[in-house]
């Protein structure tokens, strides 16, 4: 199937080009260069100079070349290159299968335990927290509903002094986007342990989530200041992002990952892969690229960070990269019905950009099939993520489905990439009155993201208000210039749409 869709079969494995073999090859071409060369002021350099400057000479050539041709391409440490990075990860590293095989190595630990007292209400927490470490970590569903009904059953043997097991199923309740029920557990919590980090942070993500921006600033505020934590401090700078406070946001951030601790690698990479998302929506792009990177040396094949160097490839223009990056994603089988329908898309996304209908047409429909498999598509945030494929894919036929999921998503979420999802739904169906309120809601809050300005523009020209079409378009080009004609048709961005 991989092969129809033109795309790197999942068994077939990519060549791992070492830094040394390509060091040694671009050393030799510039040392036969220097000796070959017939130039007369290099010829008597040569004659005077010693070996040690030839050498230099051409290691700072090596350097530019090294610099120029690879710095995408290969995936080193940020602190390989000529910048300094100033996310580098202070602790050891782990390969991701090495971090999921120690909480599988928890989970049947505290499984044997069970097995002796079936009613240890303290051990099925302490297993639910297991198998709710490797949800976050793997983005597998199923290991949410283990902890969902772990976290149940220890409550019924223990309903009290048992927060631990309230706040996992208010963390269940979040990844499925019933957010009501997250915010009645976590404010439950937080009304017997006002300082209860988690509890916070649960409430700020369900605010953020249905966009209660003010309520999402004030469950934090207080907080980070009296458990500055990597937790806290994250959950700072996206409350700060969402409300346009930039320069606050950026500084926040920075203090999340020098706040990090050994034995989070989870933590620290996610921190840095929604930095370097951050700056991507901002048109940051060599910046976005140290986080994104740094984020993969502490975990090599971290799916969000590949996502996000495959984005950003594609801003760049390197598609074959962009696709190799994808390609990491989908063939990595035990991303099965977790990230590859996400891949796929982004394959079709780049197919679309350089002109190839026949293959995006395909791409689209594979990963149509792959989300439409899911066994929990109505939760999990599938909805908006279905509604996206079937408004890229642009078929007339697929708007009235579009439009349904995302008016019953827009019920229990509305922050702004919700609202701009069914905003464009609606403009596609010609309501752009409806269309152009939710888009104002959006901005309202205060966020910089250009697609919200760009779809802004594009339902104003529709309603005939061509100035403020105008002035929503030059905003837009403010806050991320690098945004490709190709990209912006792709999202229905383009005002020809």
């Amino acid at each position: 199937m991989w092969r129809e869709l033109g795309l790197p079969d999942r068994n077939v494995t990519r060549p791992n080009h070492q830094p040394s073999t390509i060091l040694a090859t671009h050393l030799r071409q510039i040392m036969q260069l220097l000796s070959s060369t017939k130039s007369p002021l290099l010829s008597r350099l040569k004659l005077l100079a010693k070996p040690k400057l030839i050498l230099g000479t051409a290691a700072i050539a090596l350097t530019l070349v090294l610099y120029t041709r690879y710095k995408l391409s290969l995936r080193l440490p940020p602190t390989t290159w000529l910048t300094t990075n100033t996310y580098r990860y202070p602790f050891q590293t782990q390969r991701q299968s090495a971090v999921n095989n120690t909480i599988r190595r928890e989970i049947a630990f505290y499984q044997q335990r069970l097995q002796i007292s079936p009613d240890d209400g303290l051990n099925q927490a302490a297993l639910a927290s297991s198998y709710l470490k490797l949800a976050k970590a793997t983005g597998d569903t199923r290991w949410y509903l283990l902890a969902q009904q772990t976290a149940q059953s220890s409550l019924n043997a223990l309903s009290i002094h048992n927060d631990g097991a309230k706040l996992i199923l208010a963390r269940v309740a979040e990844a499925k986007h019933d957010f009501a029920t997250a915010t009645q557990i976590a404010q439950a919590v937080l009304q017997q342990a006002p300082g209860n980090e988690e509890a916070a942070t649960i409430l700020v993500s369900a605010n953020l989530a249905q966009g209660r921006v003010a309520a999402a600033e004030q469950s934090i505020k207080a907080l980070a200041t009296k458990i500055p934590t990597l937790g806290t401090y994250l959950q700072q700078a996206l409350v700060s992002a969402a409300q346009g406070k930039e320069a606050i946001a950026i500084a926040q951030f920075q203090k999340a990952i020098k706040a990090e601790e050994p034995g989070e690698a989870g933590s620290s990479a996610r921190a840095r892969t929604l930095f370097g998302q951050f700056y991507l929506e901002r048109g940051q792009l060599d910046r976005a690229n140290q986080l994104y990177q740094e984020a993969l040396h502490i975990l090599p094949q971290y799916p969000p960070a590949l996502l996000g160097m495959a984005q950003l490839a594609t801003r760049w223009g390197k598609y074959d990269e962009a696709q190799e990056h994808y390609a990491e994603i989908y063939k990595d089988k035990t991303l099965a019905n977790i990230y590859d329908h996400l891949a796929i898309a982004g394959v079709a996304e780049l197919y679309t950009i350089k002109g190839d209908r026949t293959k995006a047409t395909e791409a689209w429909q594979r990963a149509e099939q792959l989300l439409r498999q899911h066994p929990e598509l109505q939760t999990f945030g599938h909805r908006r993520e279905l509604a996206q494929i079937l408004l890229m894919r642009g078929r007339a036929t697929d708007l009235p489905e579009a439009l349904a999921l995302m008016e019953a998503e827009a019920k229990i979420r509305r922050d702004p990439k919700t609202l701009d999802t069914l905003a464009w739904a609606l403009g596609k169906s010609q309501r752009y009155q409806e269309a152009q309120a939710l888009l104002q809601e959006a901005i309202g809050t205060g966020l910089r993201d250009a697609k919200l300005y760009y779809r802004a523009g594009v339902v104003a020209q529709a309603l005939g208000q061509k100035s403020a079409a105008d002035r929503y378009r030059q905003q837009a080009q403010r806050i991320d210039n690098t945004l490709s004609p190709g990209y912006l048709m792709v999202w229905g961005l383009n005002l020809a749409q």
